[in-house]
Order: C-alpha cells, then sequence, then structure tokens
C-alpha cells in the first residue's frame, strides 16, 4: 500500500462532514421528541391548525414518530460514516464507499463534495490502493 490518493483523502474528510450532518440531525430530533408542542407552535401552519386536544395529540403523534425515525437513521448513518474511513483496503470495502457516496449524492449539502470524489474513485490509483486492480478477485 502507497501513498494515500487525494480522492481517498477527500472521502475521508466527506465521511466526518457527513456523520457531522446526521449526527445534528440526531441531537435536533431529540430535541423535537423532548418537546414537541414546542416544534408544532413554533411551525405557525401547524400552530394555526390545532383548534382541540385531539388535534394537537394528533400533530404531537406525528412530531414524535418523525423525531424518532430522523433520530433512528441520523445516528445508524452517522455510525456508518465513521466506521467506513476505518475499513480495510479490500475491494468490497472499495463497493461499500461507492454505494455511500450515492448515498451522499442524494443530499443537495454534501453533493458539492461527493460528486468529484465519486467520478475519481474511478481512477486506476484509487483501485490499486484498495487492492481491486481489474480482473483481481476479492
Amino acid at each position: 500500500m502507497g501513498k494515500k490518493p487525494k480522492a481517498v483523502i477527500w472521502y475521508d474528510v466527506y465521511c466526518y462532514l457527513f456523520s457531522l450532518l446526521n449526527f445534528w440531525t440526531a441531537w435536533h430530533a431529540y430535541q423535537a421528541i423532548r418537546d414537541p408542542q414546542g416544534v408544532i407552535y413554533q411551525i405557525g401552519f401547524l400552530a394555526n391548525q390545532v383548534k382541540d386536544q385531539q388535534t394537537l395529540d394528533l400533530f404531537t403523534f406525528a412530531v414524535k414518530v418523525g423525531g424518532w425515525s430522523f433520530l433512528c437513521t441520523g445516528t445508524f448513518f452517522g455510525i456508518v460514516a465513521l466506521t467506513l474511513t476505518r475499513t480495510p483496503f479490500t475491494k468490497k470495502a472499495w463497493t461499500a464507499h461507492i454505494v455511500h457516496l450515492v448515498f451522499g449524492m442524494s443530499s443537495v449539502i454534501m453533493l458539492p463534495i461527493c460528486l468529484p470524489v465519486f467520478l475519481a474513485w474511478f481512477k486506476p490509483e484509487v483501485k490499486a490502493y484498495f487492492n481491486c486492480a481489474d480482473g483481481q478477485k476479492d
């Protein structure tokens, strides 16, 4: 294993930023779960729709369900992003990184860093760094 290609260095930066974004999302989801009525009253449209206790309970339930889903997915993808920076350099890991880059490209925030790294990921020096030259089996 030789010198780290720039694409791999930028991929590590991407992973750390992606994990921060996901943990930030999870933190705010946790705050929404703790105070769902605060979220409802911060959103003017929802606050105007609350006419009775049943509607408030329904909105509270919806905010909690959304909060739990964002908390779980944010925590999961944050841990995955941190874990992927420490994977062994194999063809399977190279493929897992591609899948992770595709997930990142679905986010407008991560697209500017993700797209160049994704395009550089197919260069021969990156493939050689991961020991997956063409025709080689893992």
